[in-house]
């Protein structure tokens, strides 16, 4: 669906089918839970990175009552929106990692400086561009009480340095684009 439901109000976010489609199949590779519609028992932060030179990349960060943990997945290959759900992948990383309360905190400090809340989920650019050189960053945040994600093409500024705090805290010794 195009639309987001915040409390009492729906906001329509406009991601195209293709947009949709595309991003659901590197989550399913992925192994990825759908966040949008249902609680899932836990607070989560979700940073999936599609970049057009280098492999799939999400992070995950999540807290469960004083317990965090942090997931990191690589596929080891691209993939091709043509073969769907039909084609193979395996993990090229897959790794967990427990976290502190404080590593949660400043997440949430990075997020809020960015004002990730109250940002457009989708930016309009007016002419419809297709870009080819640099990376999709989408984050989704799925807490007890709301949902929320923002996607960005190679973003600048407060929205990036979420990204990269997570890719810090995962260790990954990645190419940032």
């Amino acid at each position: 669906s195009n639309q987001i439901r915040t409390n009492k109000t729906i906001v329509k976010t406009e991601l195209d089918a293709y947009s949709q489609n595309w991003y659901s199949t590197y989550l399913y590779y992925l192994r990825e839970p759908v966040l949008y519609n249902y609680y899932l028992g836990h607070n989560i932060y979700r940073f999936t990175w599609i970049r057009s030179f280098n492999l799939p990349v999400v992070i995950s960060l999540n807290m469960n009552k004083d317990s965090v943990w942090l997931i990191t997945k690589m596929l080891d290959r691209m993939l091709s929106l043509s073969e769907g759900k039909n084609g193979f992948a395996f993990f090229k990383v897959n790794e967990i990692k427990k976290l502190s309360l404080k590593e949660w905190n400043k997440f949430e400090q990075l997020l809020s400086e960015s004002d990730y809340w109250n940002m457009s989920p989708i930016k309009k650019v007016g002419v419809e561009v297709i870009e080819v050189d640099g990376s999709q960053w989408i984050i989704e945040g799925h807490l007890s009480d709301r949902y929320w994600f923002v996607d960005r093409w190679s973003p600048e500024g407060k929205y990036k340095a979420c990204g990269e705090y997570l890719i810090k805290l995962s260790g990954l010794n990645e190419e940032i684009y």
